[in-house]
């Protein structure tokens, strides 16, 4: 399992991104987003909603050359990671791995 924290350009927390893994080189399988509530004053903010979008499509994960495409139940790519950095409609969100972190 990877284990994401994400947050918006400027720093502020907004939930986590996990996927699922088995084995080290894995090249595909499945993910969960989930939007922190608690952070009620980013409620209603558009990336804050287009990210609850997201993680109400979002499924599947899949490395493509040099990033990871986010697929939604159908296989239809729905957002990308790239680096530190997912991205989702119009707006590019800051990932930090959390694996190993105790």
């Amino acid at each position: 399992m990877q284990s994401f924290s994400i947050s918006n350009m400027d720093g502020e927390h907004l939930g986590f991104l996990v996927m699922d893994m088995e084995y080290t080189h894995q090249t595909s399988g499945t993910l969960m987003i989930k939007v922190q509530t608690a952070e009620t004053f980013m409620i209603g903010q558009p990336e804050t909603l287009a990210l609850q979008e997201l993680a109400n499509m979002a499924k599947n994960w899949q490395i493509q050359e040099q990033e990871v495409i986010i697929s939604d139940d159908e296989n239809d790519p729905c957002a990308r990671v790239r680096g530190e950095y997912l991205s989702f409609r119009r707006y590019t969100y800051r990932l930090n791995d959390l694996t190993g972190v105790c």
